[in-house]
């Protein structure tokens, strides 16, 4: 937003962060609220936001730690992206497992 050199670039930036930030805030309890159930939703969301809260206070001192010892940016980026990875499987693979068994049973 701040190398923007116009009102439309700048609109533009706003409206793709206001839609990124929206799926962030959204997207988590949705996720939750079908893999665990009515009945768990608050058990389950208040884990992940604990986990998400410990995460998000701890994650810029381990970033300066990998930072200082690497002497660069680029481990501490390409930790993130591994760790966006591993959060991404986590949320896709079961499902994928999932899916896979309903079709075996309707085979059957």
């Amino acid at each position: 937003m701040l190398a923007a050199s116009s009102a439309a670039a700048l609109l533009f930036a706003c409206a793709v962060y206001g839609f990124s930030i929206g799926n962030l805030i959204t997207l988590p309890p949705l996720i939750l609220q079908r893999e665990f159930g009515r009945a768990s939703f608050g058990a389950a969301l208040g884990l992940s936001s604990s986990i998400g809260g410990v995460v998000s206070a701890l994650g810029p001192g381990i970033l300066g730690l990998v930072h200082g010892a690497t002497g660069g940016y680029a481990a501490a980026l390409a930790l993130c992206l591994a760790l966006e990875l591993v959060a991404t499987a986590i949320v896709l693979l079961p499902r994928h497992f999932r899916a896979a068994d309903k079709k075996k049973e309707l085979v059957k």
